[in-house]
């Protein structure tokens, strides 16, 4: 037989011997071993370790040491004790429930799991009036778990409320620690850094698009779950947090898409935050805006000599708030920081940093005005240095206060004019019962407006009363062509057959008809000017220059060109009085800078700041 030894079951009886899977430990005996014939009792030493399934998440460098420390505490015989665990209820009266009908292919796993506990001493048989079902639930990865229904006792008991430690306070304390076990700490924490749940973001990021308040209210509830994380959180949810409003009725617009759009982009970049450390220097950087104050609290780490962030702050202002002078704003902006940090400053040195140069000299003003002087108190409890720092030297938390959230510039007042106008239109109506039974020719539904996608771009469906307004007033915006109104128009709204209805609109249009100049070959004859026979009886007069260059009329060609689009567009708009024209000069100016050309393959105010009017 291939085994390292035998022992017997009477020695194994008489003395304490400690068996483990690659070593077995002799104690003193306790009587001399019997001459009776032995029983036999094989126990084989191997060096094989028993394989346990700890995930793909664990290092291959600690991976061999987590396997020993599991293989130490290995689910043996548990020792039986004398404890009794007492429950208060609420009624004397037993609490109990008949048994559940398990389906045959879950009896077979409830009773192997029963035999286990009782074989390891985790249950013993029992008479009791109290009874509760068994069943077997489905783990994440499929596989059963055996579990009873408690509910039915739950709720006769009486609740032992303990204080429960903090999860942000055990967070704290995670400084020097490397080797962390699975618990519900909400984030997950690798060498001194901290990142957001991969489930939870997971379930921001698929978040459908609210239709409801309340939908809105659960996604800032999932996000806020974040915010520690989210640079600017306040100001970038705040078109979402006003729906919340009372009163407010629920319009889920351009700016709400784009800040829904915007906090799941940010949770998609997997933000990181350092674990903060009690001895390290610890400075706060503030800033303020109109629209919201903000501050980071940050550490510079001995590892690497640099400032880490350990937490973000910000909040939008109140309507109160928005009327504070620049100053009030920055010295609020200190103070909201003072309050959410206090844990990590109270009772250690640390700096605050700020681009407002006044503050700096707040607390040595004789005369402050009340607000401020109510504000300074409470910088008093805190061993704090003051630094001044410009604003271009503070990018990373200035742009937490004033962080906008880009939007399509389509007034609101226009889209709600459409959408009421869509409610009225028949050919609308159709195509949207069309898509309550599926999609439907690149249309779609936002807040039962009408959209259709066209060249990838999401595009206003325009009603047929109101496509004569949109013509005329792209048209008239400077008595443009065919070419330079359609452009204007299709980049943001959908008319059907549009080519067709511009032409038919500007061909009708008096202004374009008396100011456009006839191109090719002119109409009618020259009739020679009648000559006087008196002397000086007729001045002929012309106006000529300044010339730029000699013989080359064209070297300026690119004002030229734009002078010839220009001047009759100017002409047609100040028809009423000519010596006006620079007051007409904005619109086509607009115009003109967000028309599609072909020479640059973009609009010139594309090109220029890389995003469209």
């Amino acid at each position: 037989m291939n085994f390292d030894i035998i022992i017997g079951c009477n020695l194994i009886k008489q003395a304490n011997l400690t068996i483990t899977p690659d070593s077995v430990m002799f104690s003193k005996l306790q009587n001399e071993v019997s001459d009776a014939s032995p029983q036999p009792f094989v126990f084989a030493i191997t060096d094989d370790i028993p394989k346990f399934d700890i995930g793909p998440e664990i290092p291959k460098q600690t991976r061999n040491d987590v396997e020993a420390l599991l293989v130490c505490y290995r689910p043996n015989k548990i020792k039986t004790t004398d404890i009794e665990l007492s429950i208060t209820v609420t009624d004397d009266k037993p609490i109990y429930h008949s048994p559940r009908r398990l389906p045959f292919t879950e009896r077979d796993i409830v009773d192997k799991q029963i035999d286990e506990w009782i074989q390891n001493g985790v249950i013993e048989p029992c008479s009791s009036a109290y009874a509760s079902q068994v069943l077997a639930v489905r783990k994440k990865d499929g596989s059963p778990r055996v579990c009873i229904d408690f509910r039915k006792l739950n709720r006769v008991l009486v609740k032992d409320h303990y204080p429960l430690p903090l999860i942000e306070d055990i967070l704290d304390k995670l400084q020097d620690t490397r080797v962390f076990s699975t618990i519900d700490l909400r984030h997950i924490i690798e060498n001194n850094k901290l990142f957001p749940s991969p489930s939870k973001t997971k379930s921001v990021v698929n978040y459908p698009e609210p239709k409801t308040t309340k939908e809105v209210q659960r996604f800032l509830g999932l996000t806020g779950y974040f915010r520690k994380f989210i640079p600017a959180y306040s100001v970038i949810a705040k078109p979402l947090s006003d729906l919340l409003r009372k009163d407010t009725p629920f319009n889920f617009d351009v700016k709400q898409k784009a800040s829904f759009d915007e906090l799941k982009r940010l949770l998609c970049q997997k933000p990181v935050l350092g674990i903060y450390r009690q001895n390290c220097e610890t400075e706060i950087h503030t800033d303020a805006s109109i629209d919201g104050l903000a501050a980071v609290l940050l550490q510079r780490f001995p590892d690497d000599n640099s400032l880490h962030p350990i937490y973000y702050m910000s909040r939008k202002t109140s309507e109160t708030e928005r009327k504070y002078t620049s100053y009030e704003l920055e010295v609020l902006a200190i103070i909201e920081a003072l309050k959410k940090f206090k844990v990590y400053i109270l009772g250690m040195p640390f700096k605050i940093i700020t681009d407002c140069n006044a503050f700096t000299k707040t607390m040595s003003k004789k005369d402050l005005n009340t607000r401020i002087a109510r504000w300074a108190l409470n910088l008093q409890d805190y061993d704090y240095t003051i630094l001044h720092r410009s604003g271009s030297q503070m990018a990373h938390v200035d742009a937490l206060s004033r962080i906008q959230v880009l939007t399509n510039q389509c007034n609101d007042s226009i889209v709600h004019r459409i959408k009421e106008s869509q409610e009225l239109d028949p050919h609308i109506l159709s195509i949207k019962a069309i898509l309550q039974n599926g999609p439907y020719d690149n249309y779609c539904i936002k807040n039962n407006i009408l959209y259709k996608f066209i060249d990838g771009a999401e595009v206003l469906v325009i009603p047929d009363e109101m496509q004569h307004h949109f013509i005329k007033n792209a048209h008239d915006k400077g008595h443009f062509s065919v070419k330079r109104t359609l452009e204007h128009i299709k980049n943001k709204y959908f008319i059907p057959q549009l080519q067709s209805k511009i032409e038919k609109y500007i061909s009708n249009c008096v202004t374009c008809i008396l100011k456009n100049k006839k191109s090719g070959k002119q109409e009618g004859f020259l009739h020679p000017l009648v000559k006087d026979d008196i002397p000086l009886n007729t001045y002929h007069i012309d106006h000529l220059g300044p010339l730029a260059t000699s013989s080359l009329p064209r070297a300026n060609g690119q004002v030229e060109r734009i002078n010839r689009t220009i001047i009759p567009v100017l002409s047609k708009m100040s028809e009423n009085d000519p010596t006006k024209w620079f007051k007409h000069v904005p619109s086509p100016q607009e115009v003109l800078n967000s028309t599609f050309q072909r020479s640059i393959n973009t609009t010139p105010f594309e090109l220029l700041f890389g995003t469209q009017v």
